[in-house]
């Protein structure tokens, strides 16, 4: 994420931070194995209460906090011990070679020498975080469609005996990505505290910067996390990046755009990043490419800073998957990066297939 360090800076999980804020510090039984419930929940976070005896959202906000502070500070520690500890054991001498600042100062990157310095740690599932903050709010303290006690029963069950709940969160409820305000301001509200506790810290090099960009972190971070209040089950993918979750975005890219803008990302110097997929028929043409160029300049102009776009249909990546042989060439762009499609695992291609196909 910055010059110097391993190459490995640790990426939070905000979702669990939810989950933990309303099973009192406790992940629920492992997304790998979510009907066993005779897995025992070890204490691993502050002990904040369970989501039943909240009795207002201020609460599950405030639960939620601590359960992201208690884990930012130990993603701290476990980096500045490993940058102290790598940076005797695998110095960059040709990094630094090539770094302003390390001839000048006679150090080492991995010490601090280069002009610019700082130690990032990005957050993924911050749509996630987002719908499923709202979900809690919406539906248990001002609809009331269902008590506390259903809703967190219903993620212990995985949804099983609550499918009911699960669609009618799905179909029915207002989802971050879609322009609704009341949604939005929760993401920024969360994206703004995260950054404020990840910056708060310092390193070996410098303070540590923010980010929500999730490489492919967002996959193997969903496999391994239980149901969660937004509708998704236990397993699936996490949102990626700052984008919405995976087909809650149903109003069009420029409704995207709308509540993605609500997170400052001015506060994110280690990046951002939406993803958006679009159907190649809707981008046909020079008046194609025009609405394209505008709706990416509008984003930029309402404070956006790094969008990466696919045109390419759910259809074509369903053939190459069928047939890889005959798809060799076709190059997707994943979260920071591009990749043959072929060549991805099938959670990855599956991932990338679930976002939702938009139209201009």
């Amino acid at each position: 994420p910055a010059c110097g360090g391993t190459g490995s800076m640790s990426y939070i999980n905000m979702p669990n931070a939810v989950l933990l804020a309303i099973n009192n510090g406790r992940l629920p039984a492992p997304a790998w194995n979510p009907k066993d419930s005779s897995t025992p929940q070890p204490q691993v976070g502050p002990a904040t209460g369970y989501l039943y005896e909240m009795e207002d959202f201020e609460q599950v906000k405030d639960a939620y906090l601590k359960q992201l502070e208690f884990f930012v500070k130990w993603h701290v520690m476990v980096n500045n011990n490993a940058e102290y500890i790598t940076r005797d054991l695998v110095p960059l001498p040709c990094v630094s070679a090539t770094m302003d600042g390390c001839m000048e100062k006679g150090k080492d990157v991995m010490y601090g020498g280069a002009k610019y310095n700082g130690t990032g740690i990005p957050g993924i599932g911050i749509g996630n975080v987002t719908d499923s903050l709202f979900m809690i709010k919406h539906l248990c303290f001002d609809t009331k469609k269902c008590t506390t006690r259903e809703l967190y029963d219903a993620l212990m069950h995985n949804w099983e005996g609550y499918e009911d709940l699960q669609q009618y969160i799905k179909n029915h409820c207002p989802h971050y990505g879609n322009g609704h305000p009341e949604v939005d301001e929760i993401a920024a509200w969360a994206s703004t505290e995260f950054a404020r506790i990840v910056t708060s810290f310092t390193g070996p090099r410098g303070r540590y910067t923010a980010a929500m960009f999730p490489v492919t972190a967002h996959v193997m971070f969903g496999s391994m996390t239980a149901a969660t209040p937004d509708g998704r089950s236990a397993g699936q993918p996490l949102a990626d990046g700052i984008s919405p979750v995976q087909q809650m975005d149903t109003n069009g890219p420029t409704a995207v755009i709308v509540s993605v803008a609500t997170i400052d990302q001015t506060l994110f110097a280690n990046g951002t990043l939406l993803n958006l997929k679009f159907s190649p028929a809707s981008l046909k043409g020079e008046d194609g490419v025009r609405k394209l160029a505008q709706l990416i300049q509008t984003y930029f102009d309402l404070g956006g800073m790094e969008l990466q776009i696919n045109v390419v249909s759910a259809e074509t990546m369903r053939k190459a998957q069928k047939n890889p042989e005959e798809y060799k060439n076709l190059v997707v762009r994943i979260a920071g990066f591009s990749a043959y499609f072929v060549e991805l695992s099938l959670e990855s291609q599956e991932d990338l297939i679930s976002r939702t196909e938009h139209s201009l």
